[in-house]
């Protein structure tokens, strides 16, 4: 039901794109597939293996200046990590402190950020609030370079049915790349993504527990 919850609240954001007053309103929906692998490191061991997903961007800018933002990512393991999962939910507000153009902006803001682990079926949960960092500088007509920082300081501890599996430390989301929009209405984009996500003290065992998420990624959609 949470997972449900949390999905709406980023398709909400898409329902809201065809809002009034568009001359005011600029956003962009976007399908994106993340060649992510997923590395695992618990008590001193670590593995890695891919881990690919899709994942859901929508962002909507008011006036150029206050920007709504969600994201949403399932990532699946592969081989040794097979019954292993992702889930992650992102939602931010932000204001472009620096907006000349619409491909060129500086933006900080507060968010939200969500993620369920599901390992050969059982569900660990957490979040966290998260500081955003946005920027994007336009060049050549309608191609720009972008990079979205956002810093978690404290994750909720890692819970499996109310029960603390570990205790929360903090995490990290790094977003680069380039994007270009061919005709008006077309957007495509290409970039490299990765997250980190640290626990302490492992229930029973002891000791920490690191998820690190990484590789390139392709999305298409639209930009107005």
């Amino acid at each position: 039901m949470k997972l449900l919850l949390r999905i709406s609240a980023v398709g909400l954001l898409a329902l809201l794109l065809p809002a009034p007053a568009a001359a005011a309103v600029d956003g962009e929906v976007e399908l994106r597939y993340w060649a992510s692998e997923g590395t695992l490191e618990a008590m001193g061991e670590e593995g890695s293996e891919d881990m690919p997903g899709a994942g859901l961007r929508v962002e909507i800018a008011v006036f150029k200046r206050l920007a709504f933002a969600g994201e949403y990512y399932k990532l699946s393991g592969e081989d040794l990590l097979e019954d292993f999962g992702v889930t992650q939910v992102q939602l931010d507000v932000k204001w472009r402190i620096i907006s000349p153009t619409e491909n060129t902006f500086f933006a900080l803001g507060l968010g939200y950020e969500s993620f369920e682990l599901d390992i050969e079926g059982v569900d660990l949960e957490s979040n966290s609030i998260r500081a955003v960092a946005d920027g994007r500088f336009g060049f050549i007509g309608l191609l720009y370079v972008y990079g979205r920082l956002a810093y978690m300081p404290s994750l909720g501890d890692l819970e499996v049915e109310g029960q603390t599996f570990a205790e929360g430390g903090s995490g990290l989301d790094l977003d680069i790349g380039l994007g270009i929009e061919p005709i008006p209405i077309l957007s495509l984009w290409v970039g490299y993504r990765t997250q980190s996500l640290d626990f302490e003290n492992l229930a029973i065992i002891g000791g920490d527990f690191k998820l690190d998420s990484t590789g390139p990624y392709v999305g298409i959609g639209v930009h107005f």
